[in-house]
């Protein structure tokens, strides 16, 4: 099954310079998305989380809210479909 990560890895590979989001002026490209997911993936990995339990997320609307969101569905967790 195809999860969010690997869509936004895909739009990433195929978009780079695309706009993926904006918010306030502010523009994220997919790349830009894509390698912030990558760190919020790996910042959850290192502090022992991986595939299984859920993960909450409490932040406020801004442009890291979606890097958050896909970064808490990396590979390594492999359980946001």
């Amino acid at each position: 099954m195809t999860s969010l990560a690997m869509l936004l890895s895909e739009a990433a590979a195929q978009y780079p310079t695309r706009p993926a989001v904006r918010h306030d002026g502010r523009v994220l490209t997919y790349a830009e998305l894509d390698e912030a997911s990558a760190r919020v993936t790996a910042l959850l990995v290192s502090r022992g989380v991986g595939p299984g339990p859920p993960v909450g997320l409490m932040m406020p609307t801004s442009p890291s809210s979606p890097s958050s969101t896909t970064g808490s569905c990396g590979p390594e967790r492999s359980s946001c479909r």
